[in-house]
């Protein structure tokens, strides 16, 4: 059988990690050793993220005081030493605790002080606002961070869905498939690489992941537009067009309404300040406090792209 690679990664994060034995993670799969590293599909990989996750939780950090700590964004988190900063809405309201009201959407000021900020983290939240509100936080984490005060970012990777459609790799998100189009009555046999492009980039423009009654609009895209756009456009052109049509919907607050690439996010970084920029990995935080993969990176590793801002210059 064909193996995943990424399936691969993520047990052998899992035991490296944790110093856990392969076979007690096969085990926990109800497979044998040999077979943990085959192509499964989505429940696998699901199980696969929780393990990664429990594993890791099981190694103790030594604690040290970090000041004052932010998520920008925070949905459900939750976590003594951490402030969520995020917008009150009825998708999160069961979940969010001790929230300082924050819609990026305004462009308004963090409100922090200047320089009182030592971490600040945002886990999948670029990808549901504008341009010009991640332009806004990420200036506005600059200003808020001390010197020496790290930014990591984590958000959905674009080159990786792109990449997928440029070579018809329509197996790339196949986990995807129940969740995204099965549930909508969609064969998989009609589903194409750059059909989970567009429902991963701008999930409102996929006439086939949508509901009968979400069909409304301009937004939703006709197939032969689709595929002259993306086999006549550069990338960023093609995946700028996208997403132009939307917009921030707070009843559709998990939406996707924008793309972002490492290159991407490091432009906007530097507008804001920073100049020591670098990419990352899951549960590879320069810092100690956003290690712990039980509450930090644990949003579809597989999809994700990371990446690490140090504060250097006021």
């Amino acid at each position: 059988m064909k193996l995943d690679e990424h399936v691969y990664r993520l047990a052998q994060t899992a035991t490296k990690r944790a110093k856990i034995p392969l076979r007690q993670v096969a085990s926990r799969a109800g497979v044998t050793p040999a077979s943990i590293f085959s192509y499964f599909g989505g429940s696998i990989y699901t199980q696969m993220n929780s393990w990664v996750s429990g594993f890791t939780g099981i190694r103790a950090e030594p604690e040290i005081d970090a000041g004052l700590r932010i998520n920008i964004g925070s949905g459900s988190f939750s976590v003594p030493g951490w402030i969520n900063v995020d917008v009150p809405s009825e998708h999160y309201a069961a979940v969010q605790k001790d929230l300082v009201e924050y819609d990026l959407m305004k462009l308004e000021p963090l409100p922090f002080e200047d320089g009182s900020v030592d971490l600040a983290y945002t886990s999948h939240t670029i990808e549901h606002v504008t341009d010009a509100a991640v332009q806004n936080a990420f200036t506005e984490t600059f200003r808020c961070l001390r010197l020496g005060g790290v930014f990591r970012i984590t958000c959905p990777n674009a080159d990786m869905y792109y990449n997928a459609a440029v070579r018809d790799d329509d197996r790339a998100l196949s986990y995807r498939f129940d969740h995204w189009f099965k549930k909508k009555k969609v064969a998989r046999a009609n589903i194409t690489a750059l059909d989970w492009l567009i429902k991963a980039v701008a999930s409102r423009r996929n006439p086939r992941a949508l509901k009968l009654n979400e069909r409304t609009g301009d937004l939703i895209l006709d197939w032969p537009t689709a595929h002259e756009a993306f086999h006549h456009q550069a990338k960023d052109e093609f995946l700028d067009w996208l997403v132009s049509p939307l917009s921030f919907d707070i009843q559709h607050i998990s939406g996707h309404i924008n793309w972002w690439t490492s290159d991407k996010i490091a432009r906007f970084l530097r507008v804001a300040g920073f100049s020591q920029i670098g990419s990352s990995s899951c549960g590879t935080s320069s810092s100690v406090h956003m290690r712990d993969l039980r509450h930090f990176d644990r949003t579809m590793p597989y999809e994700s792209l990371y990446m690490e801002a140090v504060k250097t210059a006021a």
